[in-house]
């Protein structure tokens, strides 16, 4: 394998490797409102422009990662965690072959507003996600 090859190898398998959601730009903003169009497909006045500020924030406090399989046993399960199938009843839980890839934090009732770190173990995976709690505002 040539060094060009190998360069181009490792410029698409190390981003994978990080935070999925701790993007910026206009690549974190696209995914977050199409995420947004998924889970509130029949109610759309939930996916406008004036909530999606609020849901990039919420994503950007959401890691994925992979976890040994006996310590993950000691949180809850993903699947304990509703889903907001109200304005999308056709959305379920994490499929048995999970990918980091395309799970969609915003189709679960987590509470981002909870002071401490959350974490849940995806079901039959060996992935964790980490709900980390809002930075604290700076009292003036």
């Amino acid at each position: 394998m040539n060094k060009k090859k190998i360069l181009l190898l490792i410029a698409l398998i190390v981003p994978a490797l990080g935070n999925v959601f701790a993007q910026d730009g206009n690549y974190f903003k696209a995914k977050t409102r199409t995420y947004a169009n998924e889970v509130f497909q029949n109610c759309m006045m939930y996916a406008t422009d004036q909530y999606i500020p609020t849901y990039e924030e919420w994503m950007s406090r959401v890691e994925v990662k992979k976890a040994d399989k006996a310590a993950s046993q000691a949180f809850p399960a993903l699947s304990t965690v509703s889903i907001k199938e109200k304005c999308n009843n056709s959305l379920l839980n994490e499929p048995k072959k999970f990918t980091v890839e395309q799970f969609n934090p915003l189709k679960y009732f987590f509470d981002f507003y909870s002071k401490k770190e959350i974490t849940y173990r995806i079901d039959n995976s060996d992935y964790i996600v980490i709900i980390h709690p809002a930075a604290a505002k700076a009292v003036k």
